[in-house]
């Protein structure tokens, strides 16, 4: 039997929920990371700091397991809406934004992270051949340990580089 909305056989109660529409939103938040190209985009505050976290979890995704990069992504999109923030897309006909659910948005995460990472490889290889691992993740990832990462450490870490991006952010506007 074939599921209506896909048209594939489903198992019972397995069929990809789809998010609920979301609200109309008139005015981003300085939290929130607004979806799109362009140095109007990039300026964002939000948008920002985003970039930022993204850029000091490239390291960590690049070293860790497979398993793992899942849950760097989960966590990042986690860290952002903890904050408040929301990944938005612009609606040219409505003339507002809408949020475009957490599976979009750990997509867009997971590209972002996956951007430069032969560079960054080809650097931690570099660092591993001198002995420099620059963070205790690296080294969990990099050592011979093969246990999982749980998610909520992730999170954590997440949070705590957001916070101290936010920090700087109000410490520069003073």
């Amino acid at each position: 039997m074939s599921c209506p909305p896909c048209n594939n056989a489903c198992a019972a109660g397995q069929h990809p929920q789809e998010q609920p529409p979301s609200r109309p939103i008139v005015t981003p938040t300085s939290f929130d990371v607004i979806g799109g190209r362009g140095q109007g985009v990039q300026r964002l505050p939000g948008n920002r700091k985003y970039r930022a976290l993204v850029s000091v979890n490239k390291r960590i995704y690049a070293s860790c397991h497979r398993n793992d990069k899942r849950k760097i992504c989960k966590a990042i999109v986690a860290a952002i809406r903890n904050y408040g923030g929301r990944f938005l897309e612009y609606d040219e006909r409505s003339r507002t934004y809408h949020d475009i659910g957490d599976e979009r948005a750990w997509g867009k995460t997971s590209q972002a992270l996956r951007e430069g990472l032969a560079e960054i490889r080809q650097q931690l290889y570099s660092d591993m051949a001198e002995g420099r691992l620059q963070s205790v993740l690296d080294k969990i990832c990099l050592g011979s340990s093969n246990d999982p990462v749980p998610v909520k450490w992730y999170f954590e870490y997440s949070v705590r580089k957001l916070q101290s991006l936010s920090k700087h952010d109000e410490d520069a506007a003073s």
